[in-house]
């Protein structure tokens, strides 16, 4: 307890395994301080528990380190330090409730982190996950950020250059950034990238249910590209003075607040190819404050009508001292460079004989298929799939209405190792449960109502309520399991729908419905008695029917009819 392993141009290996890793932990309640390791030494760990420390590993002028394979919990400050420290790699780990889980520092002249790479790890809540920072003239260049799960942390990704330069590019591509601390009391309640560095490529990420996904500091230079930004409160903050600002080839959708902010008249920047999608869901998600117009041309917004673009846009419209937002000319059809949308709409109801899933069709011209996954839910995973849905519908036997349900599309480039990373397969889209009016049926007019048997409403809800197209009435309206009693209109009219109205307590109300095809009672009349002779033949000219959709004529005979299946047809004796 309270002491600290110190290691000095030596080496330190740690070589457990899956089944029997290597801890480091405290013996009372009091943590332990730290190991230290400095000045060239060599750094293997593989397979190791760090836990209850005041920081994990302390490093500084060490390159070449590798940590693999182990997990860091409770740590009260930073799980990994590093500091002027090049080529490393910290790979294959996970960081649960630390402070800060790696910290890469360049300090001084002629001093650098650089070449590092942080891969395919877990950051599980946490203050800080990854920083980079350089500062009096060190440099941070060619570090990679890569096919990480990032989880419900203030800031994920923080990568800071106090210098006036930072001569190189760092990259963070095919990450998941996502929180489940919603909702959000304020933009900076979660953070995906806090962006104060220059020549950072952004790309290939999923942003999903953030306070922000990228906060943009200070004046420094970014390329977003390729990058899935859905469900998040804001994309982008308030623009500062920007150098280069390019956001292309990206997908935005159901972004609760907005896209981007433009305050300042002096950036130069690239913002096409884009899908900018409209959805049922129509609220201002672009805001020119600056006073010079913002060219957004060349995006697919979902729509060709202007008036509807111009819904979503406040500008120079909206207050003439602000500049214009110029969207034409605007692409025709979405740009399959982008990553594909995940599938909108996606509902599950509590049916009979299983959970039926349903959703809204993808439209772009590159999609290919969908994937279902239900069950636990964990680390952006799902324990069950089912591949290869052609459908917007599908039937699911053997699981609850409670279970984690999401969708997927998969688009024609699809790889199933990097699928979601890459683009290809979409950011998974959650079921909502909603209520189940019942299957579509029929009544005849002999019957004075309809039994509603089938109907379900599996969630929290303040009241329901029934309602018809028709004029008739329902026993109870209030009960989820009623009768209908259908009017003669009703039945003049052939059919009436029947909905269900279930109000949850978020003031936001589902509904579902079915048709009741309404069939009257046939009126039916054979004609008048008659004699045929023998060898011949007679036709019924007599006949009528009246409300029907077949009729079959019997005899009981040994004559037949020419045509059995016509009002009035020839019978021969």
């Amino acid at each position: 307890n309270s002491i600290s392993i110190f290691i000095n141009g030596g080496r330190f290996e740690v070589s457990g395994t899956e089944e029997d890793p290597v801890e480091f932990d405290a013996f009372s309640s009091i943590n332990w301080k730290s190991i230290n390791i400095v000045d060239n030494s060599t750094i293997i760990i593989n397979n190791a528990i760090f836990s209850n420390a005041e920081n994990g590993i302390e490093v500084k002028k060490c390159d070449n380190i590798s940590i693999t394979n182990s997990i860091f919990r409770d740590i009260y400050y930073n799980s990994i330090s590093i500091t002027n420290s090049n080529n490393c790699e910290i790979s294959d780990c996970t960081f649960d409730r630390i402070y800060n889980s790696i910290y890469f520092s360049a300090y001084g002249l002629n001093e650098s982190c650089s070449n590092n790479t942080i891969f395919n790890n877990k950051f599980i809540n946490g203050n800080k996950n990854i920083y980079f920072s350089s500062s009096n003239e060190a440099t941070c260049n060619n570090n990679i950020i890569k096919n990480n799960i990032f989880e419900g942390s203030p800031v994920s990704v923080h990568l800071e250059n106090s210098n006036n330069f930072n001569s190189g590019i760092n990259y963070v591509n095919q990450n998941i950034f996502y929180s489940n601390n919603i909702p959000f009391n304020n933009p900076s309640d979660n953070i995906g990238i806090y962006l104060s560095m220059d020549s950072v490529y952004i790309e290939n990420n999923i942003f999903w249910k953030t306070g922000t996904a990228v906060y943009l500091k200070r004046e420094c230079a970014s390329f977003v590209n390729k990058n899935t930004f859905f469900d998040n409160n804001i994309c982008f903050n308030n623009i500062p003075k920007i150098k280069k600002f390019i956001v292309n080839d990206n997908l935005f959708l159901e972004n609760k607040n907005s896209i981007c902010t433009f305050t300042n008249n002096t950036f130069t920047k690239s913002f096409s190819n884009n899908n900018l999608l409209i959805t049922d869901n129509l609220h201002p998600f672009f805001y020119n404050y600056s006073t010079i117009d913002i060219d957004l041309t060349n995006n697919f917004w979902n729509t060709k009508n202007d008036s509807i673009i111009n819904n979503v846009i406040i500008d120079k419209n909206d207050n003439s001292i602000y500049g214009r937002i110029i969207f034409d000319p605007k692409k025709e059809d979405f740009s399959i460079d982008a990553p594909i949308s995940p599938p909108l709409n996606v509902y599950k109801q509590d049916v009979n004989n299983g959970i039926l899933v349903k959703w809204r069709s993808n439209k772009e011209s590159d999609f290919q298929h969908y994937k279902l996954y239900h069950g636990a839910f964990e680390h952006y995973s799902f324990a069950h799939a089912i591949d290869s849905i052609n459908d917007t519908a599908i039937l699911i036997q053997g699981i609850s209405i409670n279970d984690e349900i999401a969708v997927t599309s998969i688009d024609t480039d699809y790889f199933e190792d990097d699928g979601q990373f890459l683009g290809n397969e979409s950011a998974y889209s959650f079921a909502r449960t909603i209520p189940y009016a019942g299957a579509n049926d029929s009544l005849c007019s002999t019957d004075t109502y309809y039994a509603i048997t089938e109907a379900t409403a599996p969630m929290v809800y303040t009241n329901l309520t029934w309602t018809s197209s028709g004029s008739g009435y329902f026993e109870d309206t209030g009960s989820l399991h009623t009768k209908y009693y259908p009017s003669e209109e009703d039945f003049e009219n052939d059919f009436v729908i029947i909905s269900l109205n279930v109000n949850m307590s978020t003031d936001i109300t589902f509904n579902d419905s079915f048709i009741l095809k309404l069939i009257k009672t046939p009126r039916v009349y054979a004609g008048k008695d008659n004699i045929c002779y023998y060898k011949s033949n007679i036709e019924i000219k007599d006949a009528y029917i009246y409300d029907y959709d077949s009729l079959k004529w019997e005899t009981s005979g040994d004559g037949f009819f020419e045509n059995d299946k016509i009002i009035r047809p020839i019978y021969h004796y």
